[in-house]
């Protein structure tokens, strides 16, 4: 955590670190997006997701995270990295 209590920032290579190659390509197939652009956008949501699911320093129950990523899935937004202009 940072000092004002927010998870750190993360880079794309700190995610690959943590996801496979593989694993980012089947997300990119899914947002139709390349790797390189997936593992942009996980490091620039996870840190406040992490921070999200845990208020406070603890984990929001299981049920409840299901039923905010339901509600965030029927709008069918799909943000992939940095827009071209």
């Amino acid at each position: 955590m940072d000092a004002a209590g927010a998870g750190a920032s993360m880079s794309p290579a700190q995610v690959r670190a943590v996801f496979d190659d593989d694993r980012l390509w089947q997300v990119g197939v899914y947002v139709q997006a390349g790797s390189e652009q997936v593992a942009w956008q996980f490091a620039a949501v996870l840190p406040g997701l992490v921070d999200a699911a845990s208020p406070d320093g603890r984990l929001v129950p299981v049920s409840e995270l299901e039923a905010l990523l339901e509600a965030a899935s029927v709008t069918g937004a799909r943000s992939v990295g940095p827009q071209k202009h």
